[in-house]
């Protein structure tokens, strides 16, 4: 449950924040955890609303589209 409360808080990270950081000079954003969280996020919804899938292309699917989501959610916030 720790995790997961983590998770929420990175995946809340305010865009104004990004700005701001970007604004203050900021060269470098890790934004790892972040992807992590919505994989894992995406990976976890997929198999509790089928516990009968066993192949991996069947979840991992929505979470790569989840990572292409955030990255694009992320250039566009600092963009």
């Amino acid at each position: 449950m720790a995790n997961e409360a983590i998770a929420a808080e990175i995946m809340a990270m305010a865009d104004e924040d990004l700005r701001k950081a970007v604004g203050a000079g900021i060269t470098k954003i890790n934004v790892g955890t972040l992807l992590n969280a919505r994989f894992t996020a995406a990976v976890r919804a997929h198999l509790a609303s089928d516990d009968a899938v066993t192949d991996p292309r069947k979840y991992l699917t929505p979470a790569r589209a989840a990572i292409t989501e955030a990255v694009a959610a992320t250039i566009s916030a600092i963009d």
